[in-house]
């Protein structure tokens, strides 16, 4: 039981791909590298704690040859604990140790990208509306803060983000809810400029 594969292809072509399997007994994430002229290697294990599920691993490299997997755990239960939890992996080193970013999580998969100068933002939903981190390479991942909460209409979700050569990012994520008896959805945008932070949630 393999699934919800992903790849990143770093500057000098070489490949990472990760995905989640079922160990009998909870979902791992795994991973594994594809060299030019040498072929895949043998698959190993980024994360295995079997307290909680962890699936949906997404995953960006940056300029500089490292690769950064961030995925979701859950273990089940209605109300039951959440969170993000992230692994990086160094060219010559290989994997870290999973980290957390985050305790609490909602639906739909994280977002990643990675600007020229090697920093990473991570974005995903939660019970208060959308969070986001990020990994500079002096400090390492930061507090998780708040970029939009939303109104009380129904969740949201995150659609897709980009990062411009100067490293501002651009989040959009979809709104739902229903009113009068209509369902409806809104698609919404906010940019996150480096040293200045998130800014205003506007409708595109």
């Amino acid at each position: 039981d393999a699934g919800g594969a992903q790849v990143a292809v770093d500057p000098n072509g070489d490949v990472i791909a990760v995905w989640h399997a079922h160990d009998g007994t909870r979902d791992d994430i795994w991973s594994n590298r594809y060299t030019p002229g040498v072929g895949w290697g043998t698959p190993e294990l980024i994360e295995h704690d079997d307290t909680a599920d962890a699936f949906n691993a997404q995953l960006v490299a940056d300029p500089t040859g490292h690769v950064t997997a961030v995925w979701p755990r859950w273990d089940g239960g209605v109300g039951a604990p959440a969170g993000i939890w992230s692994n990086r992996y160094t060219p010559g080193v290989g994997w870290g140790t999973p980290e957390p970013l985050a305790t609490d999580y909602g639906p739909g998969p994280p977002l990643l990208v990675a600007d020229p100068t090697g920093h990473v933002t991570a974005v995903w939903p939660q019970s208060a509306g959308l969070l986001s981190d990020r990994y500079t390479l002096s400090v390492g991942w930061g507090a998780a803060e708040l970029v939009d909460a939303g109104n009380a209409a129904g969740p949201l979700f995150p659609a897709d983000m980009g990062v411009s050569p100067n490293g501002d990012v651009i989040v959009a994520w979809t709104q739902s809810g229903v009113s009068a008896g209509k369902s409806w959805s809104i698609i919404w945008s906010k940019l996150y400029t480096p040293g200045v932070g998130w800014g205003t949630a506007e409708v595109i």
